[in-house]
């Protein structure tokens, strides 16, 4: 029996695949923004997800206190459902003036800082992947947050998560920076300014192997910023551009 639409669904989702076998049948989940009640299926989804990870340096998981105040004061947190079960999310997250603003990060003025928005943690089930719901959840999640009148949008990215990071490029941000996070994890530092639609197209450029970091480091330490990337046998490699 299929499940009836909620009434705070924001986008019906249509699941062609289903551990990553297409579906004669099509699964119909549905996104929506969650409230506290969610919190325990929240902290199970990523709990499976961690355990599942091959590389631990490649995903940054949140407490339950953090994932709390998003979903009370300092966030949102949109998920999609089948079936009543949570099969996946997107936290949003706001950070205001506290020191864990990205835009600190990347020396924006103190007078913007109110208007910096976060792309935190992204995690949808192993036997949905397949079916673009990171992509999907990031564009509702940047509406959200131009709905609600952010115009800075900021989010970390493993330079091995070579899925996550072609994600957020579609989606328009790009690299400005390449440090040490959450205590000894390496991340990029992207950013989107959500009043501006127009992509970054550079005169000159030069491709770096993600595997490099020091040149990376010295590209950006330059002035320049990631803006794509390219598939290579090796693995991947940003292009730079300024």
């Amino acid at each position: 029996m299929m499940m009836k639409t909620p009434q705070n669904c924001i986008e019906v989702v249509t699941i062609q695949k289903y551990q990553n076998i297409p579906n004669k049948n099509k699964i119909t989940g549905y996104m929506i923004v969650l409230d506290d009640s969610y919190l325990s299926s929240i902290m199970t989804l990523q709990e499976m997800i961690v355990e599942d990870l091959k590389d631990s340096n490649i995903f940054q998981s949140d407490s339950a206190e953090f994932i709390q105040r998003c979903l009370k004061t300092h966030g949102k947190i949109i998920g999609i459902i089948v079936k009543d079960r949570l099969i996946a999310f997107r936290v949003i997250y706001f950070p205001g003036h506290f020191d864990d603003n990205l835009g600190i990060e990347l020396a924006f003025p103190e007078k913007i800082l109110s208007q910096v928005a976060h792309l935190e943690t992204v995690v949808v089930h192993p036997d949905y992947r397949g079916n673009s719901l990171a992509l999907k959840m990031n564009y509702q999640a940047l509406n959200v947050m131009k709905t609600l009148k952010y115009h800075h949008a900021c989010v970390t990215v493993s330079p091995k998560n070579f899925y996550n990071l072609r994600i957020v490029f579609q989606l328009g941000f790009i690299i400005k920076k390449l440090k040490i996070k959450y205590g000894d994890k390496l991340r990029y530092i992207l950013h989107k300014n959500l009043e501006e639609e127009l992509s970054f197209n550079p005169k000159d450029s030069i491709v770096i192997p993600s595997t490099d970091i020091e040149a990376q480091q010295n590209a950006l330490q330059q002035g320049l910023v990631g803006y794509k990337m390219h598939q290579t046998k090796e693995g991947f490699a940003i292009v730079f551009g300024q």
